[in-house]
C-alpha cells in the first residue's frame, strides 16, 4: 500500500479496513475463501432446443432495420448503423408480446461462430 499523503502503510490499512467495516478483532487473519465450485457443462432441454428454434425463427422473420425506427434509436445514441449491420442486428415489426405486437430490434447472438439465439 502507498499513501500519496505520506502516511504509514500500516495507518493506510487500518483506514481501508475500517472503511470496509471489518472490526479490529478480524484484522491481520486470512479470510477463509469459499471452495471453488466446478461448473457443470450445460445439458440442453427440449424447452432449450424450443426457445432457440423460435428465436431463430424471429431472427430470419425479421427484416432489415435500414431506414426503420432501429436506425432512428440507434442515431440518437450516436450510433450509426454500418451497411452490414443487417446480417446480425434485424427489425420486426410485429412481434407479438402476449395479446400485443409491437416492434423490436432482434440481435443474432453467436457463440464461437455458432448461432445459439435471438
Amino acid at each position: 500500500m502507498h499513501s500519496q499523503a505520506g502516511d504509514d502503510w500500516r495507518a493506510v490499512k487500518d483506514h481501508v479496513l475500517g472503511r470496509l467495516r471489518i472490526p479490529p478483532e478480524r484484522r491481520g487473519r486470512p479470510v477463509a475463501r469459499a471452495p471453488e465450485r466446478r461448473r457443470k457443462a450445460p445439458q440442453s432441454s427440449s424447452d432449450d432446443v424450443e426457445r432457440r428454434r423460435r428465436a431463430l425463427a424471429l431472427s430470419h422473420a425479421a427484416g432489415d432495420p435500414t431506414d426503420t425506427v432501429v436506425e432512428r434509436y440507434l442515431a440518437s445514441s450516436d450510433i450509426a448503423l454500418p451497411d452490414d449491420l443487417g446480417v446480425v442486428l434485424r427489425f420486426q415489426a410485429t412481434c407479438a408480446f402476449g395479446d400485443e405486437r409491437m416492434p423490436v430490434m432482434v440481435d443474432l447472438l453467436r457463440f464461437n461462430g455458432e448461432r445459439f439465439g435471438g
